[in-house]
């Protein structure tokens, strides 16, 4: 299309302001160049957020949402209001509007627990009802979407199961840096010096942070001298140091960086031995592509949406302290050797003994 004949676009994004889902919101606005006519935002996203001066600069009509009930409602059936024939509505939070729109909509789903079997994970009891919440909002407008954009096959499957008859594609939208890196990698992974091991993640349940800490415990009474950096809040660390019940000598080996820029994150990358990934629920895994980008080595859990994005070197079952360890013993090359069978004479040997 052209000039004029281009659709304008009307955004929802209320609730994404961090991780993944900001780097990806910022790239979005970006890339509209001018075609967003009124987008819904979260007051946390305009901190320090160059997607929103991109917006005032394009002339879009802005709306704050805050973290409240009655705000989120509202965000779920103000832009669906406002959308005309011949206008894009695009929900960014995963939600469909409460209201069917007069505008194509699509709704941008990235976020996993929506469409996936609450025994997989366990979250303390206000998580597990905010999810059982978000989850009705979603059945109550699923057919208000004209289409689902979720960015893997794993996404797609799973969420076809809840809802086989909504349109749904497979869209794995990353933002320019990241495509920059990846057109220009051989995506080799380089063995590398060192013993760091980086995860670089929220505190977000799902991170599967504490076994991270415990498998770390293990290699150290396993007198492993090996390094872990991550990117933790200082009051989620030291949360997450104490649920594990951390040794003083296994702290020693735990480097918590802080919260990071995502150029930080990149170098951070480029220097240590291997990413290291436990997460047990993604939409894509940004850090994984990453990794692959920059010829990082990886270890990460054993599930299909790692196996979507990227080649792991190693593999773990993710509910398994050992299972993590055993991993970063074999790609270090201090791999356990299993315990030899014994023979029938042997056993005998030694009840005599």
């Amino acid at each position: 299309m052209r000039g004029d004949d281009r659709r304008s676009i009307l955004v929802q994004a209320a609730g994404v302001h961090a991780g993944g889902g900001r780097v990806l919101l910022d790239e979005l606005i970006a890339a509209a160049g001018g075609r967003i006519r009124a987008a819904t935002l979260d007051v946390r996203y305009i901190e320090n957020s160059p997607g929103v001066e991109d917006i005032r600069q394009q002339g879009a009509e802005l709306v704050l949402s805050r973290l409240h009930v009655t705000d989120r409602i509202k965000a779920l059936t103000g832009m669906a209001k406002r959308g005309r024939s011949g206008d894009t509505l695009l929900h960014f939070n995963s939600l469909p509007p409460l209201v069917r729109s007069a505008a194509h909509t699509v709704v941008f789903l990235h976020a996993p627990y929506l469409v996936t079997p609450m025994r997989q994970m366990s979250y303390p009891p206000k998580i597990v009802a905010r999810i059982l919440f978000e989850r009705m909002l979603l059945r109550l407008g699923a057919e208000n979407a004209d289409e689902y954009w979720v960015q893997t096959e794993s996404m797609r499957q799973s969420f076809l199961r809840y809802y086989p008859n909504c349109r749904v594609r497979v869209v794995p939208f990353i933002d320019d840096k990241l495509a920059d890196m990846w057109g220009n990698s051989t995506r080799i992974t380089q063995q590398r010096a060192g013993n760091l091991f980086l995860y670089p993640a929220d505190g977000m349940l799902p991170k599967n942070h504490v076994t991270l800490l415990r498998a770390w415990q293990l290699l150290r009474e396993q007198g492993r001298e090996v390094e872990l950096a991550l990117t933790l809040a200082p009051e989620v660390y030291d949360a997450f140091a104490k649920e594990a019940s951390l040794s003083s000598q296994t702290l020693k080996g735990i480097r918590n960086l802080g919260p990071l820029p995502r150029a930080e994150v990149l170098e951070k990358m480029t220097q240590a031995a291997a990413l290291i990934f436990p997460s047990k629920l993604e939409t894509f895994g940004i850090p994984l592509l990453e990794a692959t980008a920059t010829g990082t080595p990886i270890l990460a859990s054993e599930l299909d949406f790692v196996r979507d994005v990227c080649t792991p070197v190693e593999t773990f079952d993710p509910n398994s302290p050992r299972s993590i360890a055993r991993a970063v013993r074999r790609f270090i090359g201090d791999a356990d050797v299993p315990q030899q069978p014994m023979t029938g004479a042997e056993f005998v040997e030694m009840l005599g003994r």
